[in-house]
């Protein structure tokens, strides 16, 4: 007897060719379904155009399943041969597979998709014997049939934490940016009820759309992920989510963002729309151009400012709005600062940036920070008109201990702004009493 071996989601916990479908769909729409119109009665042809863009430049052997792997391994003396068997084009999955070393013969698609009964047909006519077989899909039901040991990959591996997986895919950490909406409301110092209720809603509908576009974005960004220590851990990265699941919860999570918006102001629509718009346009190409990013990313910031002021109906004055674009676009700085600081890589993965960037990088993340905290002493002394030396010690004090825990590159590793910040306790006391000590000042004056 023979043990046949599936390859996509089964000895692979990913499918490469439904991972780069999606990407070349959301990159080139029309020129992947002119390429599927050319060949849709040549369904290998179009698997091996398809899969000629799949970029794979990490070690795959992170992605085979070790349940999988140590179940082979366990039951190999009871097989004459152990092979695999894919439905991807057989010259991609003798490149991909060979240099593993784990099977006597791997086979691929040629002239005949080998799916489903013509995987079956194929098994049997060149093999003329008994086999096991280790699969996954429901299109692998005839061949289950016909196995004389029919193994289901799912009974192979534990059952995963669902919920953990979902709340990891939608990054629920960076909702935290979101609670910008709430800031112009607590400013104003003006309570009202009905307000405080619309900017919950809108903080959901925020944060639902711009979880749709993570996903979007860690779909695109899947091979670059995979070669990043922190980024190989996420579900699409690691492939405990396929792209296929994902995309159904964007699509979920873009509608509810939609609805919400409806129920609170149908004039508030195009705000979670635009927001929408230009994260998928920051994810497909403005991500990629130098110096372009940081801006968008400090427009995110901003925007979500002006969100809240207008869900709250305050009116934004220029101080405020001007120490805040100096505090994001130092974030937004320091964020590309910090990934190029612990890359390994002279180029930034997915980026236009290079270590020569850096201390341009951080010497404006430095002054930024600087110069938002001298606007906010400025707005203090002379627009709110508080005399009060200790106020002005404690909050420069606070400020300063902000930078300093916050710049920290030796004890905190994280590139990303809100993980830097949610990972340090200290930091987090820092930033409620440097906001408490201002904004109770401001509500005496």
């Amino acid at each position: 007897m023979i043990l046949v071996v599936d390859l996509d989601e089964t000895f692979l916990k990913n499918d490469f060719f439904a991972e780069t479908l999606l990407q070349q769909l959301l990159r080139k729409p029309l020129g992947t379904f002119r390429l599927f119109q050319d060949n849709k009665h040549n369904w290998v042809g179009f698997k091996e155009t398809i899969l000629s863009e799949a970029s794979i430049p990490f070690d795959i052997s992170s992605l085979i399943d070790p349940n999988v792997q140590e179940w082979i391994n366990t039951n190999k003396y009871r097989f004459s041969k152990t092979v695999l068997v894919s439905a991807s084009p057989d010259s991609f999955v003798k490149k991909l597979v060979s240099p593993l070393g784990v099977f006597d013969e791997i086979h691929g698609s040629t002239t005949i998709n080998l799916k489903g009964t013509a995987k079956r047909d194929f098994i049997q006519a060149k093999w003329e014997t008994d086999f096991a077989y280790i699969g996954d899909s429901r299109s692998d039901t005839p061949i289950f049939q016909a196995a004389a040991e029919p193994i289901k990959v799912q009974s192979l591996r534990p059952e995963s934490n669902k919920l953990k997986l979902f709340v990891s895919l939608i990054r629920t950490n960076n909702w935290i940016k979101n609670l910008l909406i709430f800031l112009p409301f607590l400013l104003a110092h003006r309570f009202s009820f009905p307000q405080f209720i619309s900017l919950i809603l809108g903080f959901f509908s925020l944060s639902f759309m711009a979880s749709a576009c993570y996903i979007i974005n860690d779909v695109l960004d899947i091979p670059n992920d995979r070669l990043h220590t922190e980024k190989r851990n996420r579900p699409l990265a690691a492939a405990q989510l396929s792209t296929t699941q994902a995309m159904i919860w964007c699509g979920l999570l873009t509608g509810i963002s939609i609805a919400l918006a409806f129920i609170l102001d149908i004039r508030l629509l195009p705000w979670v729309l635009l927001y929408g718009l230009v994260s998928m346009m920051y994810s497909l190409y403005l991500k990629k151009i130098r110096f372009i990013d940081i801006l968008i990313l400090t427009g995110f910031y901003m925007f979500r400012v002006f969100f809240g002021g207008e869900l709250s109906e305050t009116e934004l004055t220029g101080w405020f709005v001007s120490t805040m674009a100096m505090s994001v676009f130092a974030l937004a700085c320091s964020k590309r600062y910090l990934e190029l600081l612990f890359s390994d890589k002279e180029t930034l993965l997915g980026r236009a940036y290079t270590k020569e960037d850096m201390p341009m990088l951080q010497l404006l993340m430095y002054n930024f920070s600087v110069g938002a905290i001298l606007l906010l002493n400025v707005h203090a002394y002379f627009v709110l008109m508080i005399r009060s030396p200790y106020f002005f010690l404690f909050l420069n004090l606070l400020a300063i201990a902000i930078l300093l825990f916050y710049f920290d590159t030796r004890n905190k590793k994280a590139d990303d702004p809100v993980q830097r910040v949610t990972r340090s306790l200290p930091l987090i006391i820092f930033v409620l009493l440097f906001l408490g000590l201002y904004f109770f000042e401001m509500i005496q004056h």
